[in-house]
């Protein structure tokens, strides 16, 4: 893709197109009753307002990133920073670590409302092989 500069991006716009979307097509995003293979586990996504991960019902609202370019020097989630990671405000303070295009995404989620936001390298625990399947 090409960089879009942010003062290019009419969040009434997205908000907009989100709530059409909802009221013409709420049915179909719904989850309903969905449940998770374990029924106790949460997803992990990143609580955009809080600048931490957070655990949330499978059938909650959440938006996904999904982009390549990733480098290994980015912050990803590992079982030995997990707890860190779950810490309020623990994203921002490592915010150098987190690619631009995550930056900008949790920029604009944050601009128009949403919080529950979920990016592979964060969401998932990058050192497990069962986890990422």
């Amino acid at each position: 893709g090409r960089a879009v500069h942010s003062e290019l991006i009419n969040t009434e716009f997205v908000k907009e197109w989100l709530q059409c979307c909802k009221l013409q097509r709420g049915s179909e995003c719904y989850l309903g009753d969905h449940k998770s293979p374990n029924d106790t586990a949460n997803l992990r996504v990143l609580d955009v307002a809080r600048g931490c991960l957070v655990g949330i019902p499978f059938s909650s609202r959440y938006v996904v990133l999904s982009y390549v370019g990733v480098t290994v020097q980015s912050l990803q989630t590992r079982k030995d920073n997990v707890n860190d990671l779950e810490e309020d405000g623990a994203l921002l303070s490592r915010s150098a670590e987190v690619p631009q295009t995550t930056r900008d995404s949790i920029t604009l989620m944050s601009q128009i409302g949403d919080r529950n936001f979920w990016v592979d390298a964060l969401c998932i625990f990058q050192d497990d092989l069962a986890n990422k399947i």
